[in-house]
């Protein structure tokens, strides 16, 4: 009986594919994603054939699972809202291309198991799309996926598909094989000057898995600088941090004076970052990685 559903389905989809085709012109999207501080973040760089100021998304019944959905433009980060099971991003002015970022609160544990569930938006509302990229979530993980390919922990797409389509992925390692941790808080001050604004930020950091937790990476865009990292009284010497910079971004990497051992451990961290001044100023977005 559901070998028959999912034969009714995929020709659903396949004269589904035909009728939209027949109607709208073909967008393009780069996707790529990975876990990230206990949390799924999904990149889609789109190129759209006709110009927009609305992005709109089916994301089903899985909103809840959506902590935060952003876009970039050349004005700024845009934040989008989520109603009636469609995620709707609107920018200032129309375009044709986009850069989003989604991070999908899509992990739970229990006893034996870490377990990932995630939505993943594939095309938007309105046009066929064309879609390449993959998504990494690690060797230890295995499962299944609608639309992607599954191998070796990694979901890969190459396929053009439907307005509106979205992909359900899920996944499960044993806890045993798992190096994970995730930032369960974050406190942030912010002092502003005529010159420069400060962050002070402090992480609560907790264990999801059985590996040991030793470093935190921290990727910071280009004008922030690292000032300092610490732990409650303690402040890091300089032997426990490393520093990569490219163009556009630097990679902090943070050895923990104390990793985390066991499920549920957790620790603080907080972090100094400065940046000087401009005309234009906006609070930053950074990714977070454990390892």
């Amino acid at each position: 009986m559901r070998s028959l559903v999912a034969v009714l389905i995929v020709t659903l989809l396949a004269a589904a594919y035909t009728a939209y085709a027949e109607t709208s012109y073909t967008a393009y999207v780069r996707l790529t994603g990975r876990i990230e501080n206990g949390y799924v973040v999904l990149f889609l760089n789109m190129s759209l054939p006709a110009p927009t100021s609305t992005l709109e998304f089916n994301i089903s019944r899985h909103g809840d699972r959506i902590v935060l959905a952003w876009a970039e433009t050349d004005r700024g980060g845009v934040l989008g809202r989520i109603s009636d099971e469609i995620l709707r991003i609107d920018v200032d002015h129309r375009r044709t291309s986009f850069y989003v970022i989604l991070v999908i609160d899509a992990i739970s544990t229990n006893s034996t198991h870490v377990n990932l569930e995630i939505p993943v938006p594939l095309s938007p509302l309105g046009s066929v799309c064309r879609i390449e990229g993959s998504i990494t979530l690690g060797a230890t993980f295995s499962g299944e996926t609608s639309y992607g390919n599954f191998s070796g922990g990694v979901i890969r797409y190459n396929m053009t598909i439907p307005p509106g389509s979205l992909d359900m992925v899920r996944a499960s390692a044993l806890l045993s094989n798992v190096q994970l941790a995730r930032i369960t808080y974050l406190n942030r001050t912010i002092y502003l000057s005529p010159d420069r604004v400060i962050f002070l930020d402090t992480y609560t950091l907790k264990s999801e898995g059985l590996l040991p937790v030793s470093t935190f990476m921290l990727t910071l865009p280009a004008g922030y600088e690292l000032e300092g990292v610490g732990s409650g009284l303690f402040s890091y010497p300089e032997r426990y941090i490393s520093k990569h910079s490219s163009d556009n971004s630097t990679l902090v990497v943070i050895y923990l004076l104390t990793s985390l051992q066991a499920p549920g451990q957790e620790a603080k961290l907080d972090v100094k970052l400065l940046r000087q001044r401009s005309a234009r100023f906006s609070t930053p977005s950074w990714d977070w990685e454990f390892l």
